[in-house]
């Protein structure tokens, strides 16, 4: 078939005929066997001259055979020498053509393209080298389209090629056309991740900023860890989210409590309060003897309403389990904290000790209704998802630190390290589910903790789509059964008469200490690590210098320290970039270090964490 694309092949720069055969009847003579070319009905009909033998295609298969194994600099003299015999190979001079393009010979690996393509202008994987060599290596983006475009006639349903076209028409600006482009080559082929990611661009340039999370997060699930495209989707996703965030009102949360208000005519009140330790807390009206429920949250975090729509959920799980008589109060005896004591095969300090037994404790209590709670949010709360996404890709990447940090290895002891593991992947597990980011490599976990979250994953799964009021703790207490650390705890019927309850030790239960304590504190190896970071900086500088400091970082906390911001800089330690969090420890670790007597002014809640660092330290 005669079209312009014949014409660009054969060098021609407008479409005259009369130009067009005298050039291919040059082309396709062989020594002095000149081909007999004729144009009937719009076709160009080559016929070869008599005479021309081809050689077997046995030294033809012989390279593409190391060519498939990889050794490229044994199949390249194989091919040369054939394509002297069989010049009229089309796939030989392709194959030759990759070689040096691989090897960065562009301008060979053009020549030996175009030859392939005049001996077959239907060979499609010509057409695409040529296309990607023009717009990747020459950046003629316009001629390139013209190789794709033929390309695509010779495979229409060939996803990949609708991808290169939709890249070169990105890098021309024509937006729409290449969404156009991008859409088709999704119905051919939907889990490819490069066309997930190229329409993710594109919704971003369009300020479509919900679409555009979306596709990114396809991106990442329809792609492997190793892949390039796998870390491109990830980073665009959290940066996607993070414009996202800070465009939702609290009419998500505000609707939610007023449901809960009416359903189970509690009082709910949502208060901002900077003060506390985590994004947001759940206090119980009747722990703090009151009448109304408080959510208490950090209004500086940015993804803080996801976090109080997770309080709220955790609520609705305890006033459905109070209407049917199954909630249950998770209690801490003198006997369960000794059982811990019991379990550690060296000392501790005793702050450091009960921090430790204090975070435990709150994982075990914890999890399982937010495991229920992020499924709930995940399935009944879409416009949340970018707030979900980067919320539980810190919380997995703070469960990382905690698993990985050779200081936290050699201070904590081996079962609360295992135990921790267990737990953080499990809600890694959670977190692949529902975003594609796979995570659990980088606990650097035996195969043992890793096939027993999975496990434990699983028993979630079989109860999480039809949820009975209590089924949290049906999970909380099988789980730390087969972790064997039932033994830490006690779980006591909120019906049950204390009275009449016969209990080994003191009868010290103290649930409300132990639930508001491990809500708002928690234990905080992330600030473990940075106080241990502080310690060593500081050990090696001067009181005055510490002075500086300490007073430095409090000038920037009466604007207010956000924990999960990036970037913080103070002049007195040049050198390095903080975090909230990093920063934080520092705040803590100068004012103990140079002012002891104003530490309790600071309304930092790091007794525990800075009693373990100064171990750390110390180790």
């Amino acid at each position: 078939m005669i079209d312009p694309f014949l014409f660009e092949l054969f060098g021609l720069s407008d479409t005259n005929l009369e130009k067009l055969v005298p050039a291919v009847t040059t082309f396709y003579t062989i020594g002095q066997l000149a081909p007999k070319v004729t144009i009937r009905d719009n076709l160009l009909i080559v016929e070869l001259a008599d005479g021309h033998t081809a050689s077997s295609n046995d030294e033809f298969e012989r390279a593409i055979d190391l060519c498939n194994s990889g050794q490229f600099t044994k199949a390249k003299p194989l091919l040369t020498a054939y394509l002297k015999a069989n010049p009229t190979h089309s796939e030989a001079n392709r194959v030759l053509g990759q070689i040096y393009s691989d090897e960065g010979d562009q301008e060979k690996a053009q020549d030996f393209l175009i030859e392939a393509l005049k001996w077959d202008p239907k060979n499609k994987s010509a057409l695409v080298m040529m296309g990607n060599i023009l717009s990747n290596y020459r950046k003629d983006i316009a001629t390139s389209q013209k190789y794709f475009e033929q390309a695509r006639k010779v495979s229409p349903n060939d996803h990949l090629i609708l991808n290169n076209m939709g890249g070169n028409l990105l890098k021309l600006g024509k937006w729409q056309q290449a969404k156009d482009i991008f859409w088709d080559a999704i119905k051919l082929k939907d889990d490819y991740p490069n066309t997930h990611y190229a329409l993710a661009l594109i919704a971003k340039e369009e300020s479509d900023l919900n679409s555009a999370f979306f596709s990114a997060i396809q991106a990442i699930k329809f792609s492997r860890k190793a892949d390039p495209i796998y870390g491109q989707a990830l980073q665009l996703a959290i940066d996607i989210s993070r414009e996202l965030v800070n465009n939702l009102g609290g009419g998500v949360y505000d609707s939610l409590a007023q449901q809960l208000r009416n359903e189970f005519r509690v009082k709910i009140d949502i208060v901002n309060d900077d003060s506390i330790g985590s994004p947001a807390i759940l206090q119980l009206a009747e722990l703090y003897n009151r009448e109304q429920h408080v959510i208490r949250y950090k209004e500086a975090i940015p993804t803080h309403a996801h976090w109080i729509v997770h309080e709220l959920t955790v609520l609705q799980y305890i006033l459905q389990a109070k209407a049917e008589g199954k909630n249950l109060r998770f209690a801490v005896t003198s006997e369960t904290q000794a059982n811990f004591k019991n379990k550690l095969t060296s000392p501790l300090p005793e702050q450091a000790m009960q921090a430790l037994y204090q975070g435990l404790n709150q994982q075990i209590f914890n999890t399982p209704a937010a495991l229920f709670a992020e499924h709930d949010i995940f399935n009944e709360f879409a416009e949340l998802r970018p707030h979900q996404f980067l919320s539980l890709l810190a919380n997995v990447q703070e469960g990382i630190a905690a698993s990985t940090d050779e200081r936290i290895l050699q201070s904590v002891p081996e079962f609360v390290l295992r135990v921790n593991r267990i737990y953080n992947i499990l809600k890694a597990f959670q977190f692949q589910e529902f975003y594609g980011v796979d995570m659990i490599s980088d606990f650097h976990a035996r195969k043992d903790e890793i096939s027993k979250a999975y496990d434990m994953f699983r028993e979630f799964t079989e109860y999480r789509d039809e949820k009975n009021a209590g089924d949290e703790y049906k999970l909380l207490e099988g789980w730390a059964s087969q972790l064997q650390i039932n033994d830490l705890f006690i779980l006591i019927a909120e019906s049950e008469s204390r009275e009449g309850r016969r209990e080994s030790g003191h009868q010290a239960a103290q649930m409300a200490q132990f639930q508001e304590s491990a809500a708002e504190a928690g234990f905080n190896m992330a600030v473990t690590m940075y106080m241990v970071d502080a310690l060593e900086y500081f050990s090696a500088k001067s009181h005055e210098h510490i002075k500086k400091t300490a007073l430095e970082i409090a000038m920037l906390g009466m604007q207010g320290i956000q924990p999960d911001k990036q970037g913080y800089k103070i002049r007195a330690v040049p050198e390095k970039t903080f975090s909230g969090y990093h920063l934080l420890a520092y705040y803590y670790v100068t004012f103990a270090l140079a002012f002891p007597g104003m530490l309790n002014q600071l309304g930092l809640p790091y007794d525990g964490e800075y009693a373990m660092a100064l171990k750390m330290a110390r180790k």
